[in-house]
């Protein structure tokens, strides 16, 4: 959500984020009975927990992906910084916090500027975040609990990429990967990562 509430319904032209970490804006916590929202967790305070300065001044952070898991019990949160030059990509950082908006643990592996990889998504547990990240310059799926801790490649072998899913077992992951050759062909992939193997579903 990047705008106020009462900016929100001028959809034609949204209002821009101001550069750096805003105080006013952030995650949302919205009472579907009620009609009300609260911000439960600003940009500023997520910001405020990387452990690492950025490597240019002058960025815009935004959020993105705002997931909670299965049992209601944590949410994960993808914030993003877009530096000024454009360089570095969009560094996304992932942070989790209980649904009241404290207990705020940073998911990292490796600098917290210019990580490659993306797409995290919660572990059918409830308690396990997984993302492609890359790895000795592939792309593995990767995990870690919740408060950061744990970080393990769930397969050396297998290529991730897409938006890969484990199912409760955790043996099987299924992926997306597009293929551009003129049109785009998306595989539906089926990771077994206890043999490491792979198998395509469909396309």
């Amino acid at each position: 959500r990047i705008a106020s509430l009462e900016n929100r319904q001028r959809r034609d032209n949204p209002p821009k984020l101001p550069p750096g970490a805003a105080k006013a804006e952030g995650l949302w916590k919205t009472d579907l009975k009620k009609n009300t929202e609260t911000l439960l967790v600003s940009l500023a305070d997520l910001a405020a927990l990387i452990p690492e300065p950025p490597p240019r001044k002058g960025g815009t952070f935004y959020l993105w992906h705002s997931k909670f898991n299965r049992q209601g019990t944590r949410i994960m949160q993808v914030l993003r910084c877009l530096l000024p030059d454009g360089s570095g990509g969009r560094n996304p950082m992932v942070f989790t916090l209980k649904p009241d908006g404290t207990d705020i643990r940073a998911i990292e592996h490796g600098p917290m500027w210019g990580q490659r990889g993306g797409h995290p998504a919660w572990h059918c547990d409830g308690q396990h975040v997984t993302r492609n990240m890359d790895i000795g310059g592939k792309s593995r799926l990767c995990q870690w609990h919740y408060d950061g801790s744990g970080f393990r490649v769930l397969s050396e072998k297998l290529v991730s990429g897409g938006h890969p899913t484990v199912e409760p077992r955790g043996r099987f992951a299924i992926t997306d990967h597009i293929e551009h050759a003129g049109t785009s062909t998306v595989t539906l992939r089926l990771l077994d990562l206890s043999s490491h193997t792979e198998l395509a579903v469909c396309r």
